[in-house]
């Protein structure tokens, strides 16, 4: 009796707290009937139509399944390092049994060792954690459910030079061929742009363009001054189209006999189509795209861009919350290969860095979205 009044006098806390909060989605709960109640921290809204709303919406088909109940916090600005902060500092005071979180930016180790000195598991999702930061003896997670962007930034450059000459890239190759091949004869008469648009200053998406110029420069040996990016102030109305448009009407990009564009987002494929950019310039243009949204989905439908690559978003929250639930429950992850249910599931995984793992990206797609 005693422990069920002061799970209710908690819950009514939280409710309080979220409810003060402007920042907070739609809150779905049932303080009689779920125990237990874990927050979800992202940069970007869950409410929207499309990535983060996808993210939220399996999230919450699991917390159906698991009977717990998620609260989702978000920045208003996405992609605010600071406002982040300010999101998860409030999770940590709630002392929920977990939080699911974007772990990144500016003062985040030391938000996350905060929820380490509470004894608060955090469930990195959505962005790859930068070792240098996060990690054994530095600030801990639990685990991460997402996409290593550094591989989707390699695997990304190369399906743009396949798509260039009609391929798809599978298992690393364009129809049997190397990308580099096929790169080193297309540069043998025709001089290449390289063009990564930075949507928004996350260390996702920077860590896909800072991939894909080491790969083009320190592998293909194309030229530092050939690789361009483009980003813009996202605080800013209409800025993503005016950039865009500024750089593609440039001479010196009407001189390239090729641009590869590597285009990081919705908001970048949407700002791209809304341009004036001359066509004769767009006709030079293949384009590769990131996540997926209802105008990429048609964008590939149409043949307006070579590829989608997805990273899975209607997964990482749903797994994030399934693992870090299974861990509260049992206080340890299942062996690698091994999901909550005891069955088997390859994508668990442990990361390039030694992370436990749940790769939900990349995938591919070249006629349609799934």
């Amino acid at each position: 009796m005693i422990q069920q009044a002061s799970h209710i006098i908690r819950m009514t806390f939280l409710l309080l707290l979220i409810f003060s909060c402007s920042v907070s989605d739609d809150i779905r709960f049932e303080e009689n009937e779920r125990q237990y109640v874990y927050f979800m921290v992202t940069h970007g809204p869950t409410t929207d139509v499309g990535f983060w709303g996808d993210v939220f919406e399996g999230t919450q088909e699991k917390a159906d399944e698991l009977n717990v109940d998620v609260i989702p916090l978000h920045p208003i600005i996405e992609s605010s390092g600071e406002l982040l902060n300010a999101q998860m500092e409030q999770a940590i005071l709630a002392d929920p049994p977990g939080i699911l979180a974007t772990i990144w930016g500016d003062g985040m180790p030391e938000v996350v060792q905060a929820a380490n000195s509470a004894s608060i598991p955090v469930a990195a999702i959505n962005v790859y954690p930068d070792p240098e930061f996060f990690g054994p003896g530095k600030a801990e997670f639990l685990f991460y459910s997402g996409q290593n962007d550094s591989i989707v930034g390699i695997d990304g450059s190369n399906a743009i030079i396949c798509a260039s000459e009609g391929e798809r890239l599978i298992n690393g190759l364009c129809n049997g061929i190397s990308p580099e091949s096929i790169y080193d004869s297309i540069v043998e008469s025709e001089q290449i742009a390289v063009v990564c648009i930075i949507h928004q200053q996350s260390g996702g998406v920077i860590s896909r363009c800072n991939a894909a110029q080491n790969l083009f420069i320190n592998d293909y040996g194309h030229s530092q001054n050939d690789f361009y990016t483009i980003s813009w102030d996202e605080s800013v109305p209409g800025s993503s189209v005016e950039a865009i448009e500024t750089f593609f009407n440039q001479s010196a990009i009407a001189n390239y006999h090729r641009l590869f564009i590597m285009a990081n987002g919705p908001v970048t494929i949407d700002a791209y189509n809304t341009a004036t950019i001359p066509q004769v310039t767009r006709d030079k243009a293949t384009i590769g795209t990131f996540n997926t949204s209802s105008s990429i989905c048609t964008a590939l439908l149409e043949g307006e861009v070579a590829y989608a690559s997805s990273q899975g978003q209607d997964f990482q929250g749903k797994m994030a919350l399934d693992y870090l639930h299974y861990y509260i429950l049992h206080g340890d992850l299942p062996p690698e290969g091994v999901a909550p249910d005891g069955s088997t599931d390859e994508r668990w995984t442990v990361s390039p860095d030694g992370y436990p793992w749940y790769k939900t990206g990349p995938t591919l797609y070249y006629d349609a979205c799934p």
